[in-house]
């Protein structure tokens, strides 16, 4: 009897140890979440919710599957001489497609240069993108800005654009990076698949920050608090800091490789951020720091001389509210595409 009691007693504590843990789990992941807990079974169902969203990504996540359109320009009735690669500032979000710096360029080069920019591109995407969907154009102009070299080039966005309550969210899955070389290594994304999709994510780097909220709830709250204290987070390693850059850098020769050996001419246009114009970020204008080998034959372009001009004479006109380029910004980068292009000899 006396054991009895002493085992209904430790059990009556080890349930009292579990409901302190998780309880202490719930309020945490309800208040910030700084300890990174998830509901691993919420996060499958949604994996499985969104299966068919899945079938119909394509090989860089998304756009869906052949669906990469050059964004239309106003007729200009010329030959392709170019294209511009990247995100939504090479897109032009928020200006028409009149106003878009690729379009710009395009008439004050009497050629065609297709903007081939796609909303919420990385610099990884963009690689795929030309590796999959280029032409025969001579030169390809690559516009890179700050945010198109976040963490997420090196994973996928499950585990970094998280839910309002600051949860990971099944996002469509897309490839990324590894560098264990001088030459980056593609992850391409996984078949529709629950398993295939949860392997793809453990080899995901910033998933290695997150802990998975399970009975012992004991055992992974502790584990959570251990990691939170002894060990930096993947997601601290943004821009500017020295494997960021050199991650980024590896990419650009990579895409300058391919420009190479499809007889293309790479050319690198490095915008600086609206906000930045005045100030610009040292490592971002020097990007190319990293590259452990001189890019043979590459083009350069600094825009920033033109957006600072624009920005002392009309401070009110550079920026959207979404924070990308107004028209005149465009403008401004358009003028000095144009200018570094001649520079290179590749206009005339």
């Amino acid at each position: 009897m006396r054991v009895l009691r002493a085992a209904a007693g430790l059990i009556a504590f080890l349930c009292a140890v579990e409901a302190v843990f998780f309880t202490f789990g719930v309020i945490s992941m309800h208040k910030g979440n700084k300890y990174l807990l998830y509901d691993l079974e919420r996060l499958r169902s949604e994996i499985k919710a969104n299966l068919e969203g899945e079938r119909n990504g394509s090989i860089t996540g998304w756009p869906t599957a052949g669906e990469f359109p050059i964004r239309p320009h106003p007729s200009l009735d010329l030959s392709v001489c170019g294209s511009a690669w990247g995100g939504s500032f090479t897109y032009s979000d928020d200006v028409s497609d009149a106003e878009a710096w690729p379009h710009l360029l395009s008439v004050a080069l009497r050629c065609q240069v297709d903007n081939r920019g796609v909303d919420g591109f990385g610099l990884d995407q963009t690689l795929l993108h030309y590796k999959e969907h280029v032409g025969k154009e001579r030169f390809v102009i690559v516009g890179l800005v700050e945010p198109m070299i976040t963490v997420d080039q090196i994973s996928s966005w499950t585990f970094i654009s998280l839910g309002p309550d600051k949860q990971p969210r099944a996002n469509v899955t897309k490839p990324f990076f590894s560098f264990d070389g001088d030459r980056p290594q593609l992850i391409p994304r996984p078949p529709a698949d629950l398993a295939a999709i949860e392997r793809h994510y453990a080899k995901d780097p910033s998933s290695k920050d997150w802990n998975v909220f399970e009975f012992p709830h004991s055992l992974s709250v502790s584990r959570a608090i251990y990691r939170k204290f002894t060990r930096p987070l993947f997601s601290d390693s943004g821009p500017g800091t020295p494997t960021q850059r050199r991650h980024t850098a590896l990419l650009i020769a990579e895409m300058a490789r391919l420009a190479q050996d499809r007889g293309q001419n790479f050319v690198l246009l490095i915008i600086p951020r609206p906000e930045d114009v005045l100030d610009p970020h040292p490592w971002f204008r020097d990007i190319l720091g990293g590259v452990p080998n001189p890019i043979s034959g590459l083009c350069s372009i600094d825009p920033t001389d033109e957006l600072r001009t624009l920005a002392l004479n009309q401070p009110n006109e550079v920026m959207t509210k979404s924070g990308h380029y107004s028209a005149a910004g465009n403008k401004a980068i358009a003028a000095a595409a144009a200018r570094g292009l001649r520079a290179c000899g590749l206009a005339s």
